[in-house]
């Protein structure tokens, strides 16, 4: 363990934990009934499913044929990466889409059905962009290649009345635009005119009544309740506002017209009709050959939002008989990694190594799913790491600022535990910068070895010599507890390339500890991190959890957790943000949730600066790893505690076969089983209950 959990350890809670020493049990006709039936707070099995590819499945009516594959991972690149599920008090994961990659259901009739018949569509969204121009395709169901165009497009517009565009057009909220198979403009189209709030779950839902095609209604639903609907007036008397696509569009060169989510379908313009892509998170979507009606869509979100729901949210959906429902909860393929919000997308991914354990519990107050990242000394395993990006080292003369929260589990003084590395190590000089923990207090500074300081260190370096210019916070840290770092950078001066090559500025480097300003370096030197670098070795990468690549990675590693960081790239938060992100993180009653001060930061500065909405790109921190990703390799726990307590394999996984029938009838042919080689590079179960972590 790294940490004494003994309230919980000693408790009922786990003493219940089913043990697999089987050869001494009678055969049992099904021994997971019969430890389920004891009560165990916790119990793991170790079945959970570790089938990895690029198909979400489909559990509606229309069976496998609505399945919806992720098809651009051999052009882009982009894999459909999870984050923590829309439904409150549920694990289920969602999908993130990061403007590489989209989900698409292959042309079937039954999700184009004709426009004499209604339909809903619905799912929950996460927005992290206020893009409002050029719109992005959240769900697309169109076509387009030629002379007219069919089926309908959502589009993201306007956060709110200051969002880009919001005056000049696209609006607020959520667009769902119908084609008629006329021309190439839209017709029936609603537009929610509802504001969402970027990091904060939206529930969705659009209904199609045809009436009698020429006044069909198009209503739409926000949380639950009817924000706008709009009728079509056919002018004629005859010409519908909406007609489906069709399956023999023999000018489509990629097929007949796909359902997608995350950008534009097969149907579009771009390759492989990937066009006007979307950036956010989508969960639970489901497409109905039906009229939903008010009190149905109600009641799916009024569950969603409810952890005490009679039944569960899976259920009440399947009984509303969708012909397409997809969780999105499905496992892509892919190494373990810590996804990245910001501007950067897929760029700014981080790799985990085998050793980092997440989730862990979250530093923001009052977060039961989700987590934050946890990281260990042991062996130099446990590190995340972020290839070099332009956006994460911009120029020495250009502003930034760094923030995140950290919560050691060690006070080891020598060597300096790295908890965030992004620095340069040539033959002779260094680059970028690094962070160091040093003394939780001032009872440490005599007799230990290694004292540099009470608190973190945050060190640039100058691009010539090795030497670092440093701002000690100051302050003391406790073990086990939660602070919030921010560190800005205001450059003044340019004191021009230096005989390494790099070039150099003088500015300001300001330490900022829960909130308030702590310790200033007015003559800081700093030379930002290049590509191509002074020696032509490789570029320094960002690491968390230990020092990166480029400084010898995996060494002066970090005991504890790292949650929400974030890089931003010419933007300098204001003493009133950094406040405001430390009140959100620790209040859940603040009012507005933290993501939304990430995302919505630079936005910010950006017009009151310009006094005109921020451009596409520049909203949102370059690099934001909020650290919620779901375990690589869950343990679920079936026990009565439920998920509080699932687990996360490390550095194994449960591909051995486990007892098997008919020696053990008691258990099911596809029994798994954890593998472990008796080494301490193979630890089993990292888990989380309240606040005490531990590893088993």
């Amino acid at each position: 363990m790294n940490k004494p959990i003994k309230p919980y350890w000693n408790s009922p809670a786990l003493t219940a934990l089913a043990c697999l020493t089987l050869a001494a049990l009678p055969v049992r006709a099904d021994y997971q009934s019969t430890v389920l039936s004891d009560s165990p707070q916790a119990y793991w099995r170790f079945n959970d499913s570790a089938v990895r590819n690029s198909i979400n499945v489909n559990i509606g009516s229309l069976g496998g044929a609505g399945n919806a594959s992720n098809d651009l991972a051999s052009t882009t690149g982009g894999i459909v990466h999870s984050i923590p599920g829309a439904i409150v008090g549920d694990p289920d994961p969602a999908a993130f889409f990061d403007y590489t990659e989209r989900a698409e259901i292959p042309f079937n009739p039954a999700v184009n059905t004709p426009n004499t018949e209604p339909f809903t569509v619905e799912s929950w969204i996460y927005p992290v962009s206020d893009q409002a121009s050029t719109g992005m395709g959240v769900w697309c169901n169109r076509y387009t290649q030629g002379p007219t165009r069919q089926g309908w497009v959502m589009y993201q517009r306007g956060a709110n009345t200051n969002a880009s565009g919001a005056t000049s057009g696209p609006g607020v909220g959520w667009e769902f635009r119908m084609y008629n198979n006329q021309d190439t403009s839209g017709h029936l189209d609603v537009t929610s005119g509802m504001p969402f709030t970027l990091g904060q779950w939206q529930h969705v839902a659009v209904v199609y009544d045809p009436v009698q095609i020429t006044n069909a209604t198009l209503t739409i639903y926000i949380d639950g309740v009817p924000a706008k609907t709009n009728t079509w007036a056919a002018t004629d008397g005859t010409t519908p506002g909406y007609f489906p696509c069709l399956g023999n569009n023999a000018t489509q060169p990629n097929g007949p017209p796909a359902m997608s989510l995350g950008g534009y379908n097969n149907a579009n313009g771009g390759t492989y009709g990937f066009e006007n892509p979307w950036t956010g998170g989508l969960d639970e979507f489901a497409w109905y050959h039906a009229k939903l009606t008010p009190a149905q869509i109600l009641a799916h979100y009024q569950n969603g939002t409810n952890a005490g729901r009679a039944v569960s949210y899976t259920t009440l959906i399947q009984s509303d008989k969708p012909v397409v429902y997809l969780k999105l909860n499905d496992k892509a393929p892919g190494p373990d990694v810590a996804v990245n919000f910001g501007d950067t997308r897929s760029s700014g991914t981080g790799t985990n190594s085998a050793d980092v354990r997440h989730p862990a519990f979250s530093a923001l107050a009052g977060r039961t799913t989700g987590g934050a990242f946890a990281y260990h000394q042991r062996g130099g395993h446990a590190t995340t790491d972020i290839p070099w990006l332009a956006d994460n080292n911009p120029a020495a003369g250009v502003p930034f600022t760094f923030e995140t929260w950290l919560r050691p589990t060690s006070d080891r003084q020598n060597p300096g535990a790295a908890p965030v590395n992004n620095r340069y190590v040539s033959s002779g000089n260094r680059t970028g910068w690094v962070i160091f923990q040093r003394a939780p207090n001032t009872n440490f500074n005599t007799g230990i070895s290694g004292y540099s300081g009470v608190g973190w260190t945050f060190r640039m370096y100058s691009g010539q010599g090795s030497g670092g210019q440093d701002v000690l916070t100051g302050v003391p840290y406790t073990i086990n507890k939660w602070q919030h770092l921010v560190v800005t950078w205001e450059p003044n001066t340019d004191n021009g390339v230096q005989a390494s090559g790099n070039d150099q500025w003088s500015g300001v480097l300001t330490a900022y500890v829960d909130g308030a300003a702590v310790a200033t370096n007015t003559a800081a030197l700093y030379a930002a991190n290049l590509n191509p670098t002074e020696d032509a070795t490789a570029p320094a990468d960002l690491a968390v959890g230990s020092y990166n690549a480029a400084s010898g990675l995996g060494a002066n590693p970090f005991e504890g957790d790292v949650d929400h960081l974030a890089v931003y790239n010419n933007f300098v938060l204001t003493p009133a943000q950094i406040l405001a992100h430390y009140q959100a993180g620790t209040n859940s009653n603040y009012g507005t949730n933290y993501e939304s001060l990430v995302f919505n930061a630079g936005a910010d500065l950006y017009l009151a600066a310009n006094g005109a909405p921020v451009p596409e790109g520049k909203t949102i921190p370059k690099t934001y790893l909020a650290f919620n990703d779901p375990a690589q390799w869950p343990a679920t726990n079936s026990g009565r505690i439920g998920f509080v307590a699932d687990g996360n394999l490390i550095d194994s996984s449960n591909t051995a076969a486990g007892p098997q029938p008919p020696a053990y009838a008691g258990f099911e042919a596809s029994n798994s089983a954890l593998a472990l080689n008796g080494t301490i590079e193979t630890r089993t179960i990292g888990w989380h209950y309240g606040h005490n972590s531990a590893w088993i």
